[in-house]
């Protein structure tokens, strides 16, 4: 029965859903299998030990003993053909995913196969960039894969996929390469922003110096009124002086503010 389940997955033109089947129907026959020879060896080396060394005794050890050769054998047996149904159920379960994953692949060409002419033109190659990765190409990047893949029949579609792709990550990487340099130059503007505020504010405050220098100048004769050394008309002078440089200095010093 083993032999007869294991004969199941060795046809080369079944499908791999029926080459699984038949290799787990031979694993299950083998398990089975192995059980029984595993309780008949165990009952035989009871009646073994159970044998006197008698003429008759011996002969039904030797009967035993070949009898032991036979289900070793058996057993050897047994794993060949488990071990090749795992291998089989293995390379089958591979070739079905391979052949869903090539189903997937013709479906997805059909959708944008719209004419059914059995290849895809620029405006379907076009509509399959925006419906499989949300990416509109540009005319020069739709042409550029135009010429290298055209005509686009199915077996180019894996290129096509990879072509749009890599299409996709160029101009995200532009864009992102873009936005960096926005931001640098907006960096650098502000930088440059601060610095001429802040050149202006020295400016200003050198400015102030120089007022406030004047403000002290022009009111030193006002500290001599004690000493009757300046008539009233240069005293009005000098206060007048005096708080038109303080004038100054303060709408310098707001200014800066």
């Amino acid at each position: 029965e083993v032999k007869s389940k294991g004969a199941g997955f060795e046809g080369k033109d079944l499908a791999p859903d029926d080459i699984i089947k038949a290799a787990n129907e031979a694993q299950e026959v083998g398990e089975t299998a192995r059980s029984i020879l595993a309780r008949i060896s165990e009952s035989l080396a009871d009646k073994q030990s159970d044998m006197g060394n008698s003429d008759a005794a011996w002969k039904a050890k030797r009967e035993i003993a070949d009898m032991h050769s036979k289900v070793a054998s058996g057993r050897r047996e047994i794993d060949t053909v488990v071990a090749a149904a795992g291998w089989a159920k293995q390379k089958a379960t591979r070739k079905a995913t391979a052949l869903q994953k090539e189903k997937e692949r013709r479906d997805v060409f059909s959708k944008h196969d719209s004419d059914n002419d059995g290849k895809l033109n620029r405006n379907e190659v076009a509509a399959f960039s925006k419906a499989e990765f949300d990416f509109e190409m540009s005319g020069e990047v739709l042409d550029k894969i135009m010429r290298k893949l055209e005509p686009i029949a199915f077996e180019k579609l894996r290129p096509l996929f990879q072509k749009v792709a890599i299409a996709r990550s160029e101009v995200k990487a532009r864009a992102v390469r873009a936005e960096r340099e926005k931001r640098r130059q907006e960096l650098e503007a502000k930088k440059q922003a601060v610095q001429k505020v802040a050149e202006e504010a020295e400016s200003l405050l050198t400015e102030v110096d120089t007022c406030l220098g004047k403000a002290e100048s022009e009111a030193r004769p006002l500290a001599l009124t004690g000493q009757g050394e300046l008539a009233a008309e240069a005293l009005k002078e000098a206060a007048s002086a005096v708080e038109a440089a303080i004038g100054e200095a303060r709408a310098l010093l707001e200014k800066a503010a």
